[in-house]
């Protein structure tokens, strides 16, 4: 009997530290995707087509917050570079299973000369492909930050 015990007390250690890759690997994923997303609205606003279309998978969908439906091509070439806008994702939060992975925030965007500031709230749908995380969907919508004095 003390033997048994003693192997299955020996084997614990094991079993517990075989969760440790796994775990390591998906908070590894995680900041991949976290990167991909800054790296996205960075591009975004830089015009960076070329580094976008890497982003993107080729069969991309976005629904943008006015519900119009754009795929990678249309996307890419409304894509310029903006001297006017600033853009800053906050709340992210990415979950990772397997090769599937959900971001969700929100991007602040600022127009200096027009004096506005919106919060877009998002999801985007990235899928590891042949090795590389891709954006395959996208949804945003649009709101107005609450104003200081609804704030809690």
């Amino acid at each position: 009997m003390c033997a048994a015990a003693c192997m299955v007390l020996a084997a614990l250690p094991v079993f517990s530290s075989a969760e440790a890759p796994s775990q390591t690997l998906q908070s590894a994923d995680q900041l991949a995707v976290e990167k991909l997303e800054q790296r996205w609205i960075a591009d975004i606003g830089a015009g960076n087509r070329e580094d976008l279309a890497v982003i993107l998978a080729d069969d991309y969908r976005d629904i943008d917050w006015r519900g119009q439906i754009r795929d990678k091509q249309t996307m890419l070439a409304a894509s310029h570079k903006s001297t006017d806008k600033t853009q800053h994702i906050t709340q992210l939060r990415v979950r990772v299973w397997g090769d599937t992975a959900v971001a969700t925030g929100i991007n602040q965007v600022h127009s200096a000369s027009k004096g506005w500031t919106v919060e877009i709230p998002f999801t985007d749908v990235f899928a590891r492909i042949d090795g590389h995380w891709r954006a395959v969907a996208s949804q945003e919508t649009v709101r107005t930050p609450p104003s200081p004095a609804n704030r809690h």
